[in-house]
């Protein structure tokens, strides 16, 4: 079955009183649910839909924040021992490097002002809330292009040695 979005949205703004869907008022997307089940879309693809849908703002922050990230990792990465890691907010720290260096340089590099944030500090985010990041990492958290970024710095050495807390290094 196409998804032919062109003839699902004229359909649904006739289904709306005034003829303009508002994604952010949930009778609207009620219907756009009743739209699309009579149409026979699978149910589970409704749902995923409407889901993206409602957190759309949330789904773009995460996209910016991974393609930040990806930018600090090319520019910084092999200087400071920094790599991507599959969760996008996530900036894997690989050498043990001191989180305020590490925000120094991408200061330097972005030409932002980059803060250390300690696990479990609340910070502001993009949709207004303040939230903490982590509650065992520390984060930073800098503006970048009218975005809050905030990446969590996890430290994962290579391996550690038989007396804990050393970091073993790989030849």
């Amino acid at each position: 079955m196409k998804f032919d979005i062109d003839k699902i949205a004229r359909e649904w703004a006739y289904r709306i009183k005034n003829g303009t869907p508002d994604l952010n008022n949930e009778i609207h997307l009620y219907e756009l649910k009743k739209l699309l089940s009579e149409q026979k879309y699978p149910f589970n693809f409704v749902e995923y839909y409407l889901h993206n849908l409602r957190n759309r703002d949330k789904i773009q922050e995460v996209k910016y924040e991974k393609t930040v990230r990806d930018l600090i990792v090319t520019k910084l990465g092999s200087r400071l021992g920094l790599s991507s890691m599959a969760t996008d907010g996530n900036l894997a720290n690989t050498s043990g490097e001191d989180p305020k260096n590490i925000a120094k340089a991408v200061s330097k590099e972005l030409g932002v002002k980059v803060s250390v944030i300690k696990p479990n500090e609340p910070v502001l985010h993009n949709n207004g809330k303040t939230m903490k990041v982590s509650s065992q990492f520390n984060a930073l958290h800098f503006k970048y292009k009218d975005n809050i970024i905030n990446l969590k710095l996890s430290f994962q050495p290579y391996f550690l040695d038989k007396n804990p807390g050393h970091l073993a290094q790989l030849d």
